[in-house]
């Protein structure tokens, strides 16, 4: 048998599909303007400050004439730190000058909110024949689809932690966030490190499998070169470049209803 080689490259590419949360309650909110002229919305959202600061900027409002709170929460996993709901229904409540109320149905769900980015990943990684990673090289595709609202926030945690798990002088991760006619990536459990996580672990089991019976398995060879715990890698020096769209003209409080409040004059 012909000698195996000093050095080993193993290079693969992994898809992960897109996948919705189910969660149990679906968005839903209730907007009304309430008897002190605030506007009021209860919903259902992992982040009902992050909505207040949105609907200020897209409504012209000041931030103190919002109320935006949330009760208990049946379900989230991250699929509910977006603005869904409460915009349109805002935006009702101003035209009709009434409570609005909208919760979406299971379908609506699927076609109208978000799900886990879609990621295509590719691996390559060098060792030594004693299983001594040499090289990690990944990139990665994040399918955002119509909108970023957290694409460069999950492509960062992609290109990140799944990495630095493991011990190796030469590590390079480039990664995209691609814009396509699909429903919008959001977040989800594990905010783009599962994705990847899945790519590095199946090619360090792979490259085990390729170097031969060194350890017991390809599980344990990953094993001995992860971090101990507590270990520390150099941190990857990043660069991040977004080309940015035109800032769409907001709108004008008339269109939209809005009436400024004159304060109440005080007799002498």
């Amino acid at each position: 048998m012909a000698s195996r080689p000093p050095t080993a490259v193993h290079e693969m590419t992994y898809s992960t599909s897109r996948v919705q949360h189910v969660h149990l309650e679906t968005h839903g909110s209730i907007a009304w303007r309430g008897d002190d002229g605030r506007l009021h919305i209860r919903t259902s959202s992992q982040a009902p400050f992050v909505v207040q600061l949105k609907l200020s900027h897209i409504f012209g409002l000041r931030v103190r004439d919002l109320h935006i709170f949330t009760e208990r929460v049946g379900g989230g996993f991250g699929g509910k730190q977006e603005m869904v709901s409460e915009d349109l229904c805002l935006l009702a409540t101003l035209k009709t000058g009434r409570p609005v109320k909208w919760e979406l149905t299971r379908e609506e769900e699927f076609i109208g909110a978000t799900t886990r980015h879609q990621m295509t990943t590719r691996v390559k990684l060098g060792a030594k024949r004693d299983g001594t990673l040499t090289a990690i090289d990944i990139h990665v595709v994040s399918n955002t689809g119509g909108y970023g609202g957290h694409a460069s926030e999950t492509l960062a945690a992609s290109l990140g932690s799944p990495m630095a798990a493991y011990r190796c002088a030469n590590k390079k991760a480039v990664g995209y966030a691609v814009y396509t006619n699909m429903v919008p990536g959001g977040g989800f459990r594990g905010y783009g490190s599962s994705q990847t996580t899945f790519a590095i672990e199946s090619a360090i089991d792979e490259l085990g499998r390729l170097l031969g019976p060194i350890r017991d398995s390809p599980q344990e060879h990953g094993a001995a070169h992860r971090l101990d715990r507590g270990g520390l890698e150099r941190p990857l020096r990043c660069q991040c470049r977004q080309r940015r769209a035109r800032p769409m003209p907001r709108p004008r409080r008339e269109d939209l209803g809005i009436r400024r409040r004159r304060p109440k004059a005080h007799g002498g």
